[in-house]
């Protein structure tokens, strides 16, 4: 298995983990894949059933409106995209500071306790 077929059966098991998280929230926000279709424009819930067996991506520009029927804010929602699909762009982006925070953090709790 070369490290190409290792990083797509990654990809595939991410986007499949990503559809239960987004089907997770959709039912939480009492939603059906029609009503949330709908909501956010298609013309079916086809696509809503590809996303969530993750075959399909969420279109870009559709984020905010689903990330809004979700109750979700969109930023959240891009990260958690980016995690599952991109993993490797999400840690570029995201690890580094969120390291550096944790470091502010500590810091800025240690000088006021002591």
């Amino acid at each position: 298995m070369t490290d190409n077929d290792r990083e797509n059966r990654r990809t595939l098991s991410n986007s499949a983990a990503l559809g239960r998280h987004l089907r997770d929230l959709r039912v939480k926000a009492g939603l059906t894949q029609s009503m949330l279709a709908r909501h956010i424009g298609y013309k079916n819930a086809s696509m809503i059933g590809g996303i969530e067996s993750g075959s399909r991506a969420i279109p870009v520009a559709d984020i905010p409106t689903y990330a809004q029927c979700l109750s979700v804010r969109c930023g959240e929602l891009t990260k958690l995209i980016l995690q599952c699909r991109k993993p490797d762009l999400y840690h570029a982006l995201f690890t580094v500071d969120e390291v550096n925070d944790a470091r502010a953090q500590a810091q800025a709790q240690a000088q006021a306790a002591g």
